[in-house]
């Protein structure tokens, strides 16, 4: 069976990685051409409609996060989120309904959970939409986590 690449707007991989299909060609509206590949990093209302969106990051070695806004299982439109420091990434939370994503100071938007991997340590990123807002330290996990 052959595809058309033409018409196929966006492709969830079984390793959960969203690839974007424009043409025969590759690539990632939110970070760029020659940019092929995101990690889907968690799930939250970003805008308020009520639907779940898509938090993603870029690639390994990538720090820029991005937003798919969602509705139901159709792409309505993407933004930039903000780019993380360098070592850091949005945590993925096994088991977790939103990954790295939560609601931490009640304030209605989900925030960004991050942690660095060299040294353990965890971050909130406090967010409105896909604005960064503030942040502050979490706990230092255990090594073996």
């Amino acid at each position: 069976m052959k595809m058309n690449f033409a018409k196929t707007r966006f492709y969830l991989s079984t390793r959960f990685r969203l690839i974007l299909l424009a043409g025969s060609a590759l690539t990632l509206v939110l970070f760029g051409p020659g940019v092929a590949v995101a990690d889907l990093q968690g799930v939250g209302d970003f805008n308020g409609d009520g639907h779940p969106d898509f938090v993603l990051q870029g690639g390994a070695g990538f720090q820029q996060t991005g937003i798919w806004y969602m509705n139901n299982n159709v792409f309505v439109s993407g933004a930039f989120g903000p780019t993380l420091p360098a070592g850091w990434f949005l945590r993925i939370i096994e088991g977790v309904v939103g990954g790295g994503v939560g609601d931490f100071n009640g304030d209605g938007h989900p925030d960004f959970v991050l942690s660095n991997f060299s040294t353990q340590q965890t971050a909130i990123w406090y967010m409105n939409n896909n604005v960064f807002v503030s942040g502050k330290f979490g706990p230092t996990l255990p090594v073996d986590w």
